[in-house]
């Protein structure tokens, strides 16, 4: 990302895009990962409950 924008912005723009990016992408993965742990217990039940009935 530096290389493809470096003339374009000042270092210290570049700075606080690569900051604001890198905070974002860790506050995504701490909300999704409980959700897709809910989601897996959710779907294993339901798998569970369809193997139970046949």
């Amino acid at each position: 990302m530096v290389m493809a924008f470096a003339g374009l912005y000042s270092t210290h723009t570049l700075i606080n895009i690569i900051i604001s990016w890198w905070l974002y992408k860790v506050a995504m993965g701490a909300l999704y990962t409980p959700l897709s742990y809910v989601g897996i217990y959710f779907l294993r039940e339901h798998n569970e409950e369809k193997q139970s009935t046949t």
